[in-house]
């Protein structure tokens, strides 16, 4: 299919194996499945740089996503930090933007009113670009904009966002340790702490991330010219290689795991205190065969297998019955009871455990404080994240078809 594009050029797309196409009736076509790749025939003189089309895709997803913006953390300023006690950054998750996104998470904390002296902002990023790299940023940013206001921390994250916030505290515990003293935690929706297996072929993944984005009809699937035009020329896409387990090539999470138990003092845990909720969804219709084609009949929310999203190593926890886009759709923040959005609330409360802990940081003369229990089945002091140290990865590994 080949597509018009401004200044004389063509795009066509060429699938090396069968393929959907769904079109809203524009140009602009929605998604491709997996294997799908683009073709530019003509010459451009001025090529957009991978980083400014990357750069653009950002904008792009946060302007085209229906939904209500949050304030962005780099738009921070003091004034607005005045009379605050805490403040909660969003993290969303690959090829996704906060807009949209978090709308009905946000609306319940603000109605149910338990947290109005709780600052809220979001940090809309380059999900392509490796995880550390945004993990780097965001440390820098968060020193930068928060450093000197001495407000605690807390993060609420969607998918690849639950790493970006692992892998940014280890680098701000790394560059200032009293940091681990306001953290108070992290709740992830749907994180692949794992892995996911399906980002063992970076650029299916991607493919069939879009393309169950429009089949489940959230609204803020990226277009796909905009996609691919992204990508195009990668050899490799790193922001989804990160994702891939340690049993295959994980290169991220082994070295992430290994960060943060050097940072805890011991293997198997971490500073960072954590909630994570996994999805499971129901296999049926398009989204579900394409499911059971992949996982067979292992749990998961259509993206990520449940013992990734919410795995035995990690606790507290809470399953819930919904696909990896519709955590925080307005049927699952109408519930009467929601464990992790519970978590946040008490995270911010007096003397509680979330509230008080003080992380140990493996460096000399540095012990943990013993804390009263909380609200969490966590250890105050220092989290465990596994119960053995990681395998290193192998070199190789045949990838799955």
């Amino acid at each position: 299919m080949a597509l018009p594009r401004p200044g004389k050029r063509r795009l066509a797309l060429e699938a090396q194996r069968p393929m959907f196409l769904l079109d809203g009736g524009s140009v602009r076509a929605r998604i491709a499945l997996a294997g799908a790749r683009l073709r530019e025939f003509g010459v451009a003189l001025f090529p957009k740089a991978a980083s400014r089309r990357r750069g653009n895709l950002v904008e792009a997803l946060r302007a085209r996503s229906e939904g209500d913006p949050l304030p962005r953390l780099e738009g921070l300023n003091q004034a607005d930090l005045e009379s605050k006690r805490g403040v909660i950054i969003f993290l969303h998750g690959l090829m996704s933007s906060d807009t949209g996104t978090f709308d009905h998470l946000v609306a319940r904390i603000k109605s149910d009113n338990a947290l109005p002296d709780v600052h809220l902002v979001a940090w809309p990023h380059d999900t392509l670009a490796r995880i550390n790299v945004n993990a780097q940023e965001l440390a820098e940013l968060i020193e930068k904009r928060l450093g000197s206001s001495g407000l605690p921390l807390l993060f609420v994250c969607h998918s690849r966002g639950g790493l970006v916030a692992r892998a940014t505290v280890v680098k701000l515990v790394n560059g200032n340790r009293r940091w681990a003293e306001r953290l108070r935690g992290a709740v992830t929706f749907g994180t692949p702490h794992l892995g996911a297996e399906l980002a063992e072929r970076g650029d299916e993944f991607l493919g069939k991330l879009l393309l169950l984005k429009t089949i489940q009809q959230t609204g803020k699937s990226v277009p796909l010219v905009d996609a691919l035009l992204a990508v195009r020329k990668q050899k490799a896409i790193e922001g989804v290689s990160d994702l891939r387990p340690t049993s295959n090539r994980g290169e991220f999470l082994y070295g992430l795991r290994e960060d943060e138990a050097k940072q805890a003092g011991g293997a198997g845990r971490r500073v960072l205190p954590m909630f994570v909720v996994g999805g499971r969804a129901e296999p049926v219709g398009t989204a579900g065969w394409l499911s059971r084609r992949f996982f067979g009949g292992e749990p998961n929310d259509l993206v990520v297998a449940l013992s990734s999203t919410s795995p035995a190593s990690m606790r507290p926890s809470s399953q819930t019955a919904t696909d990896h886009f519709s955590y925080f759709t307005s049927q699952e923040m109408k519930k009467s009871h929601i464990p992790a959005l519970d978590y946040i609330i008490a995270a911010f409360k007096p003397h509680s455990r979330t509230q008080r802990q003080e992380p140990r940081v493996a460096v000399k003369a540095t012990r943990a404080r013993r804390t009263s229990p909380g609200p969490g089945a966590e250890a105050a002091a220092v989290v465990p994240a596994s119960g053995a140290r990681p395998r290193r990865p192998e070199a190789t590994h045949s990838s799955r078809n």
